[in-house]
């Protein structure tokens, strides 16, 4: 049976009629792995408009040969990375961004172009003091313009919620997305910080 230049294993005119059944069983099978791949990884030579499932992530994305981005995988679905810290910061008093600990930080395998956004619950210890979060992104760090925002109206301002986003990050293989924070005097507590990311396309 010679291969198409798509390495499809199409049967010869001249195989006996007995392997019939093997020859249309070993294309259909070639054929359905051109079309999907289910992997951690995808395939290294993709067709476009294959489809690709990160098994690691849950994600589905659709090979565009067609666009100009390097990231040629977009996404067509799944749910999102997410990091939940319930327990939080008990007294957050820098005033340049910090980590919010580990486990409001998540990685993402590929390289390409995320969506993140952020919430969590606030309380601020002196009036008119400001908390800023945000997520450094790979080697982009925290930056309030990206920031969610609680302005204690007063004195120990009790558990607001504030979230924010979405904010698009163009991040390499391996990239961490750290949620973040900062004040601007006092302390805040800062407990259900929610960390999300989605993928636009990737790599």
């Amino acid at each position: 049976m010679p291969n198409t230049t798509h390495g499809l294993p199409y049967p010869n005119p001249t195989d006996p009629v007995a392997s019939g059944a093997a020859n249309i069983q070993a294309l259909a099978a070639a054929v359905e792995s051109m079309l999907f791949t289910n992997a951690a990884t995808p395939p290294a030579a993709p067709l476009d408009g294959q489809l690709w499932r990160d098994s690691s992530m849950g994600w589905l994305f659709r090979y565009n040969a067609g666009s100009a981005s390097a990231s040629k995988w977009e996404f067509i679905g799944g749910p999102p990375a997410r990091a939940f810290n319930q327990t939080g910061v008990g007294g957050l008093t820098s005033q340049a961004y910090t980590s919010l600990g580990a486990a409001s930080r998540l990685t993402v395998p590929r390289a390409g172009d995320y969506y993140w956004w952020l919430s969590a619950v606030v309380t601020g210890s002196v009036l008119g003091a400001f908390t800023y979060i945000a997520a450094a992104t790979g080697a982009t760090p925290a930056q309030d313009a990206l920031s969610v925002v609680f302005f204690a109206a007063t004195a120990n301002t009790q558990g607001d919620t504030i979230s924010g986003g979405p904010h698009l990050a163009t991040v390499g293989a391996n990239a961490l997305f750290d949620a973040q924070g900062h004040v601007t005097s006092g302390q805040a507590l800062i407990i259900n910080i929610i960390l999300s990311v989605l993928p636009l396309r990737v790599s």
